[in-house]
């Protein structure tokens, strides 16, 4: 199984990331660690866990299935997030030093679905600030452009919040507009702007979007599972914050306090640049 990512992060992928919020990268996973994270998923669809969620509506086709912080209770997706090449990815796109777990999560959409994932981006109701936060979501399966995750080049510079829909539908508590957040774009709308981007994926090649970039997926209507897991990162700047307001998950226990750096025995770190290896300079600086 590879460890390291051996050159495979370039100049080209770093300043992608940085211009639209979010990156492909082909090739990132090995078979070995695929088939892991697929006996992963299979483990923790047979023990759900406290975060487990069945988004199914009925009278609706097909299924959705999600769970969130899956490592803790299933040994696969904690060795996949220890040891593969997730954390070097994450840290080189961002230029950090160091790169801590903040949680895990999977996404089953069955053959047929027409739940749809809604847009919004991530980081304005985790537990967290800071600049450096990417996700990084793989497809376990193919997965065409019209099943893939989608998202919105450049809007992690869009200064704007958006407020949580839920997947079944209605709305995060505490979000509004006395707080800055805004309804996020129509869905409609979003399906015709020139700015939304979306892959052709194979298992092993992986997205990596900052905590700030829109992003959401329609259903599957094909005749195959679509199966995904995301691990959400955080970087050199990162802070725990209380919100005050609804999360998923809500990191009971964690050990930390309003401002403290994450990084920490809950929130693991997964990778820590080399000694004597100097932090790449943004391009322009």
């Amino acid at each position: 199984m590879r460890r390291t990512m051996a050159g495979a992060v370039t100049p080209d992928d770093i300043a992608t990331y940085e211009r639209d919020g979010i990156a492909c990268l082909r090739g990132v996973f090995d078979a070995e660690w695929i088939e892991i994270l697929r006996a992963g998923v299979a483990a923790a669809r047979a023990r759900p866990g406290p975060f487990s969620q069945d988004h199914t509506v009925r009278g609706e086709s097909g299924g959705f299935f999600s769970d969130l912080q899956v490592y803790l209770r299933v040994p696969a997706f904690r060795e996949f997030a220890a040891r593969s090449p997730l954390g070097e990815t994450a840290g080189r796109l961002m230029r950090s030093y160091r790169v801590n777990l903040l949680h895990d999560a999977l996404w089953v959409k069955e053959p047929g679905t027409s739940r749809r994932t809604p847009w919004h981006h991530d980081q304005p109701f985790y537990c967290m600030e800071g600049e450096k936060m990417c996700v990084v979501w793989l497809p376990l399966d193919q997965v065409g452009r019209d099943v893939c995750l989608n998202a919105m080049a450049g809007s992690h510079r869009w200064g704007k919040r958006f407020r949580p829909e839920r997947v079944n539908g209605g709305w995060y508590e505490g979000y509004g507009e006395g707080d800055g957040f805004l309804a996020p774009p129509e869905v409609e709308e979003l399906r015709r702007d020139r700015r939304r981007l979306s892959w052709d994926m194979a298992p092993g090649d992986c997205l990596v979007f900052h905590g700030m970039t829109l992003h959401g997926s329609d259903g599957n209507q094909t005749n195959a599972a679509r199966r995904a897991v995301s691990f959400v990162l955080v970087g050199d700047d990162a802070v725990y914050v209380e919100r005050g307001k609804e999360t998923q998950p809500d990191y009971a226990g964690n050990g930390l306090r309003h401002g403290d750096p994450i990084d920490n025995d809950y929130f693991f770190r997964l990778w820590t640049r080399p000694p004597g290896e100097a932090r790449p300079e943004a391009r322009g600086s």
